[in-house]
């Protein structure tokens, strides 16, 4: 399922309309989808900031029997976090950023363990910020933009990650 049908299923759900009547202000500034091996979405959640560094998180998931659930939650997000209104009409769905993300690991010769795909405006421009685990612990990440361009390319290890967590514990 794509970040369009996603936003779709949300907002016709009962929970978001009573969330948008009550926040008429709060604006959707993240779409998070976690991405197998196989290529399916195992988490879909969309993220409404509503001011003062609090969030709204939808989470569109299913249950035991494989009934569409939707679940929501609040949340408070990092002081320092750029926080900045999404456009709703995206040029780039997750189908082809999926296609983007293959050939790239084709490049590297290792096929694609997991995809953490956040869609979010970082610099003013809104773009796909991927992280892909590889086998061995590697990773690559990768931004690309609403035309498909890959402008953002780095590959490292798991252990980069955790190493850049700990000199900043402010981020997260």
């Amino acid at each position: 399922m794509g970040f369009k049908e996603v936003l779709s299923k949300v907002k016709k759900s009962d929970d978001y309309k009573k969330f948008e009547s009550e926040h008429s202000e709060a604006f959707l500034y993240a779409g998070f989808f976690v991405i197998n091996e196989l290529g399916q979405t195992e988490q879909q959640q969309l993220d409404f900031y509503r001011g003062h560094g609090k969030v709204r998180t939808f989470i569109l998931g299913a249950d035991e029997k494989g009934n569409e659930i939707l679940t929501a939650k609040d949340e408070e997000v990092a002081k320092n976090n750029d926080v900045a209104p999404l456009d709703q009409e995206v040029s780039l769905e997750l189908e082809e950023v999926k296609e983007i993300a293959k050939k790239e690991c084709a490049k590297e010769g290792m096929p694609i363990n997991k995809i953490i795909a956040i869609l979010q405006k970082l610099n003013g421009e809104q773009v796909w910020n991927l992280t892909i685990l590889l086998p061995s612990l590697f990773m690559l990440r990768l931004h690309i933009s609403m035309d498909g361009k890959v402008i953002e390319r780095k590959k490292g290890t798991v252990f980069d990650l955790m190493q850049k967590k700990d000199k900043n514990p402010a981020v997260s």
